[in-house]
């Protein structure tokens, strides 16, 4: 998956600027909040193919794990509120978001890239 990458690609850059730039709690709250991100995205791909399969085969729907997504992001928010000198809270919650922000500018450069080639989705 294209936004797996990019966002592995994220979290080796705010490692990377942990460990060089003086702004440590700044790149730390970033990691952890696009690591609990990236845990949920994953969540959800899995719990969408579940749902997915259900549906195909009318079996029972479940839901998509909303309330242990929304655990894991309280989760992180704690633990930049406990150590507030260590994990900036701020960045905890940027980062929470990051995995929607890439899928979003992943979609309008692919829209843009078809549009300007004169192709249709699903081509």
């Amino acid at each position: 998956m294209r936004v797996k990458k990019y966002l592995y690609f994220f979290l080796s850059f705010c490692a990377f600027a942990w460990a060089l730039t003086p702004y440590q709690s700044v790149f730390l709250g970033l990691f952890v909040g696009t690591s609990a991100s990236v845990f949920n995205l994953t969540l959800l791909v899995r719990r969408a193919k579940v749902f997915d399969k259900a549906i195909e085969d009318e079996g029972k729907v479940y839901g998509l794990g909303t309330i242990s997504r929304m655990a894991t992001a309280v989760i992180v928010c704690l633990i930049a509120v406990e150590y507030p000198q260590k994990v900036h809270l701020i960045s905890v919650v940027i980062g929470l978001m990051t995995a929607y922000i890439v899928i979003m500018a992943d979609y309008l450069v692919r829209y843009f890239i078809l549009h300007k080639n004169g192709e249709k989705r699903g081509e």
